[in-house]
């Protein structure tokens, strides 16, 4: 078998794959940001869009590179979460778990939530 054919199993055995390339397109957008000056980009969170900061090195980073983040809480959330249901999201950062929250309950249902506002569009 060749090197690298082994190689891949192992990676993605043991879900380095995901790390590689995350940091692939971490490190692509960080140098593209410096080209365009632009630092909101739109990414394709589950079967919502969202737009994320290149240079907030928290939740966003995270989200840049693998594109989901505390897969418990979302299994929880598609336990529990139905359609019309009210909630209340506090502390809703950047709105992830709102993102998630809607595409659960559908538009009859509402979300009251303090989304950071401090984002520069």
């Amino acid at each position: 078998m060749p090197f690298f054919k082994k190689l891949f199993i192992r990676i993605d055995g043991y879900g380095l794959d995901k790390l590689i390339l995350g940091n692939i397109r971490w490190y692509f957008l960080k140098a593209l940001t410096f080209l365009t000056k632009k630092n909101l980009y739109i990414f394709k969170i589950f079967d919502s869009k969202m737009y994320l900061d290149i240079f907030d090195i928290g939740l966003s980073k995270q989200l840049i590179k693998y594109r989901v983040r505390e897969m418990d809480h979302k299994i929880l959330l598609d336990k529990i979460a139905r359609p019309n249901f009210n909630i209340l999201d506090i502390g809703a950062n950047i709105g992830y778990y709102a993102l998630i929250e809607r595409s659960l309950i559908g538009d009859a249902g509402k979300i009251l939530n303090n989304i950071n506002k401090k984002l520069k569009t």
